[in-house]
C-alpha cells in the first residue's frame, strides 16, 4: 500500500511538473547517471524552483524516472541522508513508471550544484538508495545534468 501511494504522488508530481512548463523545457540541458553500473539518460526533463527549492525530474525512455529535491537556490554541496531527507534534501528512483515496481530512496550521497544561472542549473550527484521494505539498494554513480531550464515558480 505505501509502495502506491509513493508511486501515485510520483507519478501526480511528475504530471504536474509536466503540464506546468514549456516544450522547450523538455528539449535542451541533460541528465544523466548509472544505476548499478548501468548508464541511464533522461529522455525528458522538468526542473522547477519553488519556495527556495530545486526540483529536478529526468525520465529515460524506457519509463525510469530520477528526481532530487534540494533546499536551496545557489551552487554547493547538499548531502543526502536520512537526516537530509528529513530537512528536504533526497532522491527518488522508480524503476519504471509503467509496471509495478518498487520506489527507492536515498540513504546516503551527494548532490553538487556547480552552476545557477536565472535560467538553468547544473551539477552532479551520486547516491546509494534503498527500497521501502529496505532489502534491496541501488547505487547511482557518475550522475550528472548540464543546463537544465527551469521554471522559476517563486515569481
Amino acid at each position: 500500500m505505501k509502495n502506491k501511494i509513493l508511486s501515485f504522488t510520483l507519478l501526480m508530481f511528475v504530471s504536474i511538473a509536466f503540464f506546468s512548463c514549456d516544450k522547450e523545457d523538455f528539449l535542451s540541458g541533460t541528465m544523466s547517471a548509472k544505476v548499478d553500473g548501468t548508464s541511464w539518460s533522461s529522455a525528458t526533463q522538468v526542473t522547477l524552483l519553488k519556495n527556495d527549492m530545486f526540483f529536478i525530474t529526468g525520465t529515460s525512455m524506457s519509463g525510469q524516472i530520477m528526481e532530487i529535491t534540494i533546499v536551496g537556490t545557489t551552487t554547493g554541496t547538499f548531502e543526502l541522508d536520512v537526516a537530509g531527507v528529513q530537512a528536504g534534501c533526497g532522491a527518488v528512483y522508480k524503476p519504471s513508471v509503467t509496471e509495478e515496481s518498487e520506489n527507492f530512496a536515498s540513504k546516503e550521497g551527494v548532490v553538487v550544484i556547480t552552476e545557477v544561472t536565472d535560467e538553468t542549473i547544473s551539477g552532479t550527484f551520486e547516491f546509494s538508495m534503498t527500497n521501502t521494505s529496505l532489502d534491496n539498494t541501488v547505487e547511482i554513480t557518475d550522475g550528472k545534468f548540464d543546463n537544465l531550464p527551469y521554471t522559476n515558480k517563486d515569481e
